[in-house]
């Protein structure tokens, strides 16, 4: 899995409960011809009200519509209306939240937008508290063994439970 280290937070958009999406990972193998995710897990707290992984896969470039719109990032809402924006789609390929998802882009592709690729999203539903996940896990099948791997990209969802100066400001849900 490819990411950058560090995380990512979102505030509030003054009303409750809301939904985030969030975009930060890139599987693809080394090694093997392909994997198979066969889980996602998160450890956050507060404990959010629901929290999901969607994939997102975008196909070579010479497959793509003209006006592709690159990685995804983060944005208020879930897929496909992005807070009740009708432009969104993903990039000329399909979404699934639907596991097992096999991967078979190799890493040494990545950042190459030419030959296309998959990215994990986190889908995240919160209250006034909002939530901190600060571990992912995701189990994956490759080679005919089972492993886990581990990420410690924090994605923050700011509210009244969530004290953290450097990834939010003060701020209150109405």
């Amino acid at each position: 899995m490819l990411v950058g280290g560090g995380g990512k937070s979102t505030t509030a958009p003054g009303h409750t409960p809301w939904w985030a999406t969030s975009g930060w990972a890139h599987p693809c193998v080394d090694g093997v011809e392909d994997a198979t995710i066969t889980a996602v897990r998160h450890e956050a707290s507060p404990p959010p009200l629901q929290i999901r992984a969607l994939f997102t896969f975008t196909p070579p470039l010479d497959q793509r519509p003209s006006g592709w719109g690159g990685q995804f990032g983060d944005a208020y809402g879930v897929y496909p209306d992005f807070d009740g924006r009708t432009d969104v789609g993903t990039n000329g390929g399909h979404a699934s939240r639907d596991l097992p998802v096999t991967i078979d882009v190799p890493c040494s592709d990545h950042p190459a937008p030419d030959n296309g690729w998959v990215e994990m999203l986190t889908e995240i539903k919160v209250g006034r508290a909002g939530t901190r996940v600060e571990v992912t896990h995701v189990d994956y099948e490759a080679g005919g063994r089972k492993y886990t791997l581990e990420y410690r990209w924090q994605t923050i969802l700011c509210g009244d439970a969530i004290d953290d100066r450097d990834m939010c400001q003060a701020q209150r849900v109405d």
